[in-house]
């Protein structure tokens, strides 16, 4: 697995689904856009910053190697999905494609 780290820049914007792709933005642009695409509540934008900066933290800054886990514990209902959704844009954004994610189930009451 590679270190989470910018993907080259490519020739011209890229586009998907006929809008300018994320991948040309610089970060806090590119976490307003995702934001915005998915009507993250602020709370929400602001995990998906600190995982990216914890992400690049254990990376760049530490030299550490991957992986990288990330642990989002959050009560039901404040949007766990779209932060997971958020960060997945983010990475896939920057070129990355292989993602794994465990879920607990079952913890709450009977």
């Amino acid at each position: 697995m590679r270190p989470l780290r910018p993907a080259p820049p490519r020739s011209g914007p890229s586009l998907r689904s006929g809008r300018r792709s994320c991948e040309a933005l610089p970060s806090r642009l590119r976490f307003a856009a995702i934001a915005s695409r998915l009507d993250l509540r602020e709370p929400n934008a602001e995990a998906l910053r600190a995982i990216a900066y914890t992400a690049s933290h254990h990376y760049e800054i530490e030299g550490r190697p991957p992986p990288y886990e990330c642990v989002i514990d959050v009560a039901t209902g404040v949007g766990k999905t779209f932060v997971l959704a958020a960060a997945i844009e983010y990475y896939a954004a920057l070129g990355r494609r292989h993602f794994a994610l465990a879920v607990a189930g079952g913890l709450g009451p009977p």
